[in-house]
């Protein structure tokens, strides 16, 4: 035993006091019994026969009767501890305690186990960054020139703009206020690009001699448009996108600097203006005018003269009245510049119905005037034109 350490001889004072404190207990239970025992015959010496312990039932299979169980055959907790503690293994009261038992059986102590830890991860391992997310884009349209492809994105300047123009030209070939042949969706082609019935190349914007009841039979399988070929496209709509895309991009450049900071009205007036009438529309003063107003974040803040101020320009070429060439203002075309202007107009003061009238001198019609009014009548403006034989009365405006 010279070899014992200090951690042996300590188990050993352990397991001798736990010896003490259970023969203590058995002692205590072994006066509780006899204590027990004379009571009882106290009990019965005294002719006392009816037992303290509490009756219970037992079932006999045929009938139920009471039975009386001896006060000192119920166990107690007591005694029950000590028994456990008493025959059961150390290891299996306390199983810490298998070093201990192992010495008392060989005398030698087990091996000490190397205590397995597994190291929780940190913060930082655990924790990933948040990826930023893109939202998904949708293509607006492809644009295709010489067999090259370009998505353009989806905007709301684009898409509204392109929703609106449909309304505003319809999807059938027809005649527009300057005898134009447009196509689907408002596109005028390029010259030579569509043919007559006979095959015959043409300008669009000639004098093609072209009437109404011709435009069923015009070709224009082969159009193109600032270089995008109808051909190249399944469907007119396809096609128009692509055209509307590009003249999206043509605007925006020229208008120049400040046209990323127009609100998505104003570019949408700014691409309806282009399409109808032209690119270099959108650098004319009184165009810039109204996209600047148009971009003011309030309506108190913004003024109809300067909303409406550039539908003064809708001259379209000339023409010849009773021998003599005139300038001639199409109220047609009128009524599309107000389309433009219904985009960006303050709520309730929309364009409804143009009103022409001839203005005489001397009884001669010298111009005409057109009144351009709200749906209540009010004139929201006038302008007076030198026309000598446009069309007199109303003609609303979509």
């Amino acid at each position: 035993m010279a070899g014992i350490n200090l951690e042996g001889r300590a188990t050993l004072v352990v397991e001798k006091e736990r010896a003490q404190v259970v023969s203590t207990l058995k002692d205590m239970l072994e006066l509780s019994r006899q204590s027990a025992e004379e009571n009882a015959k106290a009990r019965e010496a005294a002719g006392i026969t009816e037992s303290l312990a509490e009756p219970f039932v037992r079932d006999t299979g045929d009938m139920v009767r009471p039975e009386m169980r001896p006060v000192d055959m119920v166990p107690s907790e007591l005694s029950d501890i000590i028994a456990d503690e008493s025959t059961a293994p150390l290891s299996e009261v306390d199983p810490e305690r298998r070093a201990d038992e192992e010495f008392l059986r060989t005398g030698q102590l087990p091996e000490v186990e190397e205590e397995v830890t597994t190291e929780e991860p940190t913060t930082e391992a655990t924790t990933t960054e948040t990826e930023e997310t893109t939202p998904a884009t949708t293509t607006f349209a492809t644009i295709t020139k010489n067999g090259t492809s370009t998505t353009v994105d989806e905007t709301v300047p684009l898409t509204s703009g392109f929703d609106s123009l449909t309304l505003a030209e319809g999807t059938n070939v027809h005649l527009d206020g300057r005898g134009f042949v447009t196509l689907p969706h408002g596109i005028v082609p390029d010259a030579n690009t569509i043919k007559k019935a006979d095959g015959t190349a043409f300008d669009p914007t000639g004098s093609h001699k072209l009437k109404a009841g011709d435009l069923s039979t015009v070709d224009y399988s082969e159009a193109t448009k600032f270089g995008i070929s109808r051909k190249d496209y399944t469907d007119d709509e396809s096609w128009a996108k692509a055209v509307y895309a590009e003249f999206g991009d043509r605007t925006a450049t020229r208008y120049g600097t400040g046209f990323d900071t127009l609100s998505d009205s104003a570019k949408q007036a700014a691409y309806d203006m282009a399409w109808n009438a032209g690119v270099g529309s959108v650098s004319w003063s009184s165009v810039q005018t109204m996209l600047t107003e148009a971009s003011k974040e309030d309506d108190i803040t913004k003024t109809t003269d300067n909303l409406i101020g550039f539908t003064t320009n809708f001259k379209s070429g000339t023409e010849t009245v009773n021998g003599v060439s005139v300038n001639n203002y199409p109220r047609g075309l009128l009524k599309r510049r107000l389309d433009t202007y219904n985009l960006i107009a303050k709520p309730g003061e929309e364009a409804a119905t143009i009103t022409t009238t001839a203005v005489m001198k001397k009884e001669v019609r010298t111009g005409t005037t057109y009144d351009i009014k709200k749906s209540d009548g009010t004139v929201l403006k006038s302008w007076t034109k030198p026309d000598l034989n446009e069309r007199l009365g109303d003609l609303e405006v979509d």
